[in-house]
């Protein structure tokens, strides 16, 4: 077995013996000693020369690196590094709590080199004490809309957003807060906070307003904006929110000037407008001096007399509308310029007032008035009615009317009354007197201030109805007074018809009954 040995290591070295004879240095690696399982010798690993470290420290415990590669910690023994290449490397020891150790050493093919460190400490820097922070609080700032900028105490802090922006480490104290956004009006706040405490800031902005600059040819236009007067041209309106305005001017002589403005907030809007002058002048209104329709001759306006009034309007733009009026009651009304003339009833004593309104095509209006006295010289009688227009079937009251004066001896009155086929008298203080003739006499004693007498006429058929009327009265021992006859008419319209009368709805499940009542009998016959 020695002999086996001995001839493998013959032929090793004669098979390495040209590698020996070059410059380069190679070892032999391997147990010559060991067997394989199968009885053979383990084959021997030839490679280039190496060397190794040896490394030591104390204290023991650091890190070791070989060309910052980690390799181990050094313990009580040296620690060893193998298969080191050959030539300079650097070794690095490191442990807390000492300075770093580095030395470079150079290693030979086969050589071991040694490093043996000795570890310094490093100085424990002093620890300043630490002051603890004072205590701080909170703010939250929300706003609507988002997208302002906040600042706290004029430090800008950053932009509101959908949810809450906290502001950290605030001092504890009263703080302001003030919201900046372009197009709105700046929000400002003050906050009190305590330490740990938060204080809340919800700002709902106001959009700026904007300027509307107006002015007009002629100046002295009255402003509406939205409806609401604002003062005279030029002007300008500092208040105006933003968004869509109706903008309107008007001026007297002028027709009305009315635009829309679009305003913008801190914009100012100039507006310049030209307005055109118009029609403004009422019509020429006439009223002429009441003839009086006289019974006495005496050139007063007496209680019962009537008076004709000669009225009428003009206008260059034509006449949509004249109107005579007595005492707020329309007498009459025309739709065109012109002169006209109507006759009153009969009056009543004391002042009465004539007014003639009238309305040119271009909607200017006016009106002239004039009043009148109705005076009580003497015995006074007069018929007369308040209303001409009735239905079919319906009442119209005639009064009338009769003054006797303190000092006068007893006087008697007689009404006779004519009136045509479609018009019947029912009133009891009436008697007939013949065809269609109705009279009624009263004797009214010294100083009967009033005495009325009514009569109902009946309207039968429609259509418009002249009712005939003499009145005279006499002094007891004197002649009869002139007769005054009256014409009156009354207007008799069809009667409004009457509502429907609901048809009433048949109750449910009649016809049904009735079907089974007729099978019911048809069976009992069927039987029978």
């Amino acid at each position: 077995m020695r002999l086996v040995s001995y001839l493998i290591t013959m032929l090793l070295l004669n098979s390495i013996a040209p590698a020996l004879a070059s410059n380069d240095v190679y070892t032999i690696e391997g147990n010559t000693t060991e067997q394989t399982i199968d009885g053979d010798f383990a084959p021997f690993t030839i490679s280039p020369a190496k060397g190794c470290i040896g490394v030591w420290s104390t204290p023991s415990g650091a890190d070791i690196y070989l060309d910052d590669v980690y390799q181990g910690v050094t313990g009580p023994d040296w620690f060893r590094i193998y298969n080191v290449s050959t030539g300079y490397c650097t070794i690095r020891l490191e442990k807390s709590g000492y300075v770093d150790y580095t030395e470079t050493i150079y290693v030979l093919a086969g050589d071991a080199a040694l490093v043996s460190a000795y570890l310094t400490t490093t100085a424990t820097p002093t620890t300043a004490a630490t002051p603890t922070p004072p205590p701080t609080a909170y703010i939250r700032v929300w706003s609507d809309p988002s997208g302002a900028d906040i600042y706290l105490d004029d430090l800008y802090q950053g932009a509101t957003c959908s949810d809450w922006f906290w502001i950290r480490d605030v001092s504890p104290g009263s703080r302001t807060i003030k919201l900046t956004k372009s197009g709105y009006v700046d929000y400002t706040a003050t906050v009190h906070v305590s330490a740990g405490d938060t204080g809340s800031i919800e700002a709902r902005l106001t959009r700026e307003a904007g300027l509307i600059s107006i002015s007009s040819s002629p100046s002295g236009a009255d402003i509406y904006l939205d409806g609401a007067y604002k003062g005279t041209t030029p002007a300008t309106i500092s208040d105006a929110s933003p968004g869509s305005h109706t903008l309107k001017l008007e001026k007297y002589g002028y027709a009305e000037w009315l635009t829309s403005v679009q305003v913008t907030s801190g914009v100012t809007d100039s507006i310049t407008a030209h307005l055109t002058a118009t029609d403004v002048s009422p019509p020429a209104i006439r009223i002429d001096k009441p003839t009086i329709i006289e019974y006495t001759n005496n050139g007063l306006l007496e209680e019962g007399e009537k008076v004709e009034i000669t009225y009428g309007a003009n206008d260059p733009s034509g006449v949509a509308s004249i109107k005579i009026m007595l005492d707020g009651i329309t007498l009459e009304s025309q739709n065109q310029a012109g002169t006209y003339t109507v006759t009153t009833n009969s009056l009543s004593v004391g002042e009465h007032t004539i007014r003639v309104r009238a309305i040119d095509s271009k909607s200017n209006r006016g009106f002239e008035e004039l009043p009148i006295t109705v005076e009580r010289a003497g015995p006074s009688v007069y018929f007369g009615t308040t209303r001409t227009t009735i239905k079919k079937g319906e009442d119209a009251i005639f009064t009338l009317s009769a003054v006797n004066p303190i000092g006068n001896p007893p006087i008697t009155v007689q009404l006779i009354l004519k009136p045509p086929n479609g018009v019947s008298v029912t009133s009891s203080s009436f008697a007939k007197a013949g065809s269609g003739i109705y009279a009624c006499t009263q004797t009214i004693e010294s100083g009967d201030d009033l005495r009325s007498i009514e009569v109902h006429l009946t309207g039968n058929e429609v259509g418009a109805h002249e009712i005939e009327s003499e009145v005279y009265y006499q002094f007891r021992g004197s002649p009869k007074s002139p007769t005054r006859y009256d014409t009156l008419t009354l207007v008799v319209d069809e009667r409004d018809p009457p509502p429907p009368v609901p048809t009433p709805k048949p109750l449910p499940g009649l016809t049904a009954v009735v079907a089974i009542i007729g099978i019911l009998v048809a069976h009992r016959r069927v039987r029978i």
